[in-house]
């Protein structure tokens, strides 16, 4: 198998626990480059953001409701882990023609 589809292939919970506080002499200095725009290198900045991410993916998952979601929120959550890798690839998720934005201020 190719590599690169290992790691698409590769679960969102793995990503997110890669990012634990336990790596973070181990495992962290190693992929911290992955997140050259990270302000300071902190770990802890990226993983906040990306727990949060990781419960509203379980939660869509798992079919349960969004409604007391705070949706903007893990929007801003989003852009923030895509800015640190580079800023162009928030650019380039966020060119959507608006419908994120219609759909989430359309909601309930």
């Amino acid at each position: 198998m190719p590599s690169g589809k290992i790691v698409a292939e590769l679960p969102f919970g793995f990503w997110r626990y890669l990012l634990a506080k336990r790596y973070s002499s181990t495992l962290w200095p190693a992929i911290r480059h992955g997140f050259p725009q990270l302000p300071g290198r902190d770990r802890a900045r990226l993983e906040r953001p990306v727990i949060r991410l990781h419960q509203l993916r379980n939660r869509i998952a798992h079919h349960e409701p969004l409604i007391r979601e705070n949706l903007p929120a893990r929007i801003a959550d989003l852009e923030y882990v895509l800015d640190a890798i580079d800023p162009a690839l928030r650019m380039w998720v966020r060119d959507d023609g608006g419908r994120l934005v219609t759909a989430v201020t359309g909601r309930p």
